[in-house]
């Protein structure tokens, strides 16, 4: 289960901006809907529970394109960030991402602390060595927590190395009470520009398993899944648009 290296030094990928604004909506707009201020108007309890269950491989809220907030002053936002965090600590997972349950924003929470923890029982090539946040190391002190990421960007580097990684967006085929598990190879260190719920601006650094479960949540942001990095699943699962242009930039390492 722990992650493997090659010795390749591949040079760095460089991410794209999401590629729309919601299908042409503002944040404001999507945030505004019928449909997203009835699931923000229930009790937290009900909001989490409706979390838990994310939309599956046919939901088209995985593969549209994901709108900027440019309004933080927005009274949804917080509502919308609370239920995140709450959720991925009631679900005991480790990140999470906006168009998972059908919310079309650009903003994905990690438990940045659970990754440390995760990566330090992995061994290897999960293990952190690096986590900043401008600058500043996050892990000294007390675990860093959840964190929410609007607006991001991300720039990747350093050694591939190949791990499994399970969606809570893809049931097992053979297991619909389990998640799929992939194996695939992503650089080892990202570099993640993003705006905090206030709207500042931040830069965090990671390497090990926050750097992979960063990564993995700003695919989703991009409308991508990672059946799509692995051709022996890419081919099973069954296709929708947009995908064959996601699946071709990524090499087949089988």
């Amino acid at each position: 289960m722990a992650g493997t290296a090659m010795i390749v030094q591949p040079p760095p990928l460089e991410y794209a901006i999401p590629r729309a604004t919601g299908n042409g909506k503002t944040a404001f707009a999507v945030l505004a809907s019928p449909e997203v201020q009835a699931f923000l108007a229930q009790p937290l309890a009900k909001a989490i529970q409706k979390i838990a269950h994310v939309p599956g491989m046919g939901s088209p809220a995985l593969r549209a394109p994901n709108a900027r907030v440019e309004d933080f002053s927005d009274p949804n936002l917080p509502a919308l960030a609370e239920g995140m965090v709450r959720a991925i600590e009631e679900l005991h997972g480790i990140g999470l991402t906006a168009c998972q349950v059908g919310i079309n924003v650009a903003v994905f929470a990690v438990d940045l602390g659970a990754c440390v923890e995760i990566g330090r029982r992995r061994g290897g090539d999960s293990v952190c060595k690096k986590l900043t946040l401008d600058g500043r190391s996050l892990l000294r002190g007390a675990s860093p927590g959840v964190a929410l990421f609007f607006n991001p960007t991300m720039r990747c580097g350093g050694r591939e190395v190949r791990a499994e990684e399970g969606c809570l967006s893809i049931p097992s085929p053979t297991d619909p009470g389990k998640s799929l598990e992939v194996k695939l190879w992503r650089p080892s260190d990202a570099t993640l520009s993003y705006q905090d719920l206030a709207g500042a601006w931040h830069v965090l650094d990671a390497d090990g398993w926050p750097a992979r479960c960063l990564q993995h949540e700003y695919d989703h942001v991009q409308g991508r899944l990672i059946t799509d990095r692995d051709p022996r699943w890419r081919d099973r699962i069954f296709p929708l648009p947009g995908e064959g242009e996601l699946a071709s930039s990524e090499p087949d390492r089988r």
